[in-house]
């Protein structure tokens, strides 16, 4: 069910298991957990975004999986949350698919020539608002809220619109306990 595929560069250190019924592109970004790849799905040729667990299949994408098709449950992708596609499993690797997107906040304040302009601040502020509210809503706790994971939907094309993503370390809400550190301390 997955193939193995390597970054443009040739590197060999980059090998993973991508689904085969996805084409690689290129590696997007890699964080603690995992890699983002972007592919291409070979039915639709539906350009996604393909998050690949690098430990054991049991660890988080179960309960990220299970948090994400909660949202979507409620349609929150229309609250400025990435729209979950679904999971592809195999005996020893599951992936998470999402809709495609464009830089992370983090990336946009860093390679933008100018500073951000106030309007663009308080659009961004007001569009994680209404994320965190719908969040809220249906009793999830992001746990990571930072500029790599607000990402703009197509800033070449439409207004700065942005979503949250990555919920791989999220909870919801019955299952926190006072005291409990996730973030990064820098984050923190």
């Amino acid at each position: 069910m997955f193939a193995s595929s390597s970054s443009a560069n040739g590197d060999d250190s980059n090998h993973f298991p991508i689904p085969e019924n996805y084409e690689f592109l290129q590696i997007l970004g890699e964080g603690g957990f995992g890699k983002v790849i972007k592919c291409v799905k070979r039915e639709t040729n539906q350009t996604v975004a393909v998050k690949i667990n690098k430990l054991s299949k049991s660890y988080c994408t179960p309960k990220e999986a299970h948090i994400l098709e909660t949202l979507m449950e409620h349609n929150l992708d229309s609250c400025n949350i990435v729209k979950y596609e679904g999971s592809i499993c195999s005996k020893t690797q599951t992936s998470l698919v999402f809709e495609m997107l464009d830089i992370n906040l983090w990336d946009y304040m860093k390679y933008e020539k100018n500073q951000m302009q106030l309007e663009d601040v308080r659009g961004i502020i007001q569009q994680l608002a209404v994320a965190l509210d719908a969040l809220k809503s249906v009793g999830v706790i992001h746990a990571d809220v930072k500029p790599m994971n607000i990402v703009t939907v197509d800033r070449m094309t439409q207004p700065l619109r942005v979503k949250l993503i990555d919920f791989g370390i999220a909870l919801f809400r019955s299952q926190a306990k006072p005291g409990m550190n996730f973030q990064t301390p820098a984050i923190r």
